[in-house]
């Protein structure tokens, strides 16, 4: 799939790729590691690749500007239009899989991981049900998924964590097809832009340090609703249809608030397809946003010195308070570090690791 999606502008080119062996001559398969009962409900042999690709990115979640969140946010937006005119479907949109690339001229957004695309059918149905990652599947997948597990047996599911969130697979033959459509995966990057919106409050990978995700929207929309799929789409609902114009403020951190008006105009379009049972425009969503980044002014990268975020991580291991911890210069006022950022491996608490 990489060689149909190549040249696509915001999507990373393969280097080089080789297939992994165990010993020489015998290559790394699936079948290997499951038994004949698991072989006999698997849909393919699975071959352990690795590949090379270029450029590099950060994660979208260590976007130094709230401008490169929003651009990282278009770009990708951009891709998922561009791939589907020459007929591929990306189908894994997450945080996990965006990424931003630092240029010469600027920062550029890049969608990665291409393992579960496929090239669009007449039909839209696909009997490969990898179909992305809980906490970011429309509606209509959740709707789907959620009825083909009540067909299926527990052994046919399969729950993969990546975090907080998780993503599923659905095993045992082809006999379960799922629609799969440009507008689910536009859907998934909505609630990508959501979930950073709540989560983080700051550049840098910062999360909210008051915030209880369990009880919070996010928290309804992963692992802990992962055995019950409808409740997920229910919630997801709930929330699209939600009358209140100040339903995203009660939900977005404070630091985000002044993208709340570009979270408002994706939702109100979300909002009317969903009650007029139509598709979303793809082309209508990147309108709203390029009109919203002309109005965004610059920002200055926050300064933190690796020097500085490894004083904080020891300080932070050792569980000292927050008043023992200097406030550092951020463009041009004094703040609390933000990030760990790109620390090197070291010694830290558990909680620490999950954060560098």
């Amino acid at each position: 799939m990489m060689v149909r999606v190549e040249g696509v502008r915001s999507v990373h080119e393969l280097v080089d790729s080789w297939m992994v062996e165990i010993r020489p001559g015998v290559v790394d398969v699936t079948s290997r590691y499951r038994s004949e009962e698991c072989q006999a409900s698997m849909k393919a042999i699975r071959t352990h690749v690795r590949t090379v690709m270029s450029p590099r990115g950060r994660p979208v979640t260590k976007f130094r500007t709230k401008r490169e969140l929003v651009q990282c946010m278009r770009d990708v937006l951009s891709v998922l239009i561009e791939t589907v005119k020459i007929g591929v479907l990306h189908r894994d949109v997450s945080p996990f899989n965006s990424l931003i690339e630092d240029r010469e001229d600027g920062v550029q957004g890049m969608l990665i991981d291409w393992e579960f695309a496929v090239e669009i059918t007449i039909t839209q149905l696909y009997t490969d049900v990898k179909q992305g990652t809980i906490p970011f599947l429309s509606i209509s997948l959740l709707g789907q998924i959620s009825e083909a597990l009540q067909q299926k047996s527990s052994k046919h599911k399969r729950i993969y964590k990546e975090g907080r969130a998780a993503s599923i697979h659905i095993g045992g033959g082809h006999d379960f097809r799922v629609q799969h459509v440009p507008a689910d995966d536009a859907e998934s990057l909505f609630y990508v832009l959501i979930w950073i919106l709540v989560l983080y409050d700051g550049p840098l990978g910062w999360e909210r340090q008051d915030f209880d995700f369990e009880s919070s929207i996010l928290g309804r929309w992963s692992e802990g609703a992962i055995q019950n799929l409808e409740s997920v789409r229910n919630s997801k609902v709930t929330f699209i249809v939600d009358p209140k114009p100040a339903v995203l403020s009660k939900y977005v951190s404070p630091y985000f608030s002044d993208l709340v008006p570009l979270a408002e105009q994706w939702w109100q379009i979300f909002r009317h397809t969903f009650n007029s049972e139509q598709l979303v425009n793809l082309d209508s969503l990147l309108e709203v946003t390029d009109k919203f980044l002309g109005t965004m002014l610059q920002e200055d990268p926050p300064e933190i010195t690796n020097e500085r975020l490894t004083m904080q991580a020891e300080k932070n291991s050792l569980r000292l308070p927050p008043s023992s911890v200097e406030g550092v210069t951020v463009a041009g006022r004094k703040r609390g570090v933000r990030s760990m950022g790109d620390l090197p491996h070291s010694k830290l608490s558990k909680r620490l690791k999950g954060v560098v």
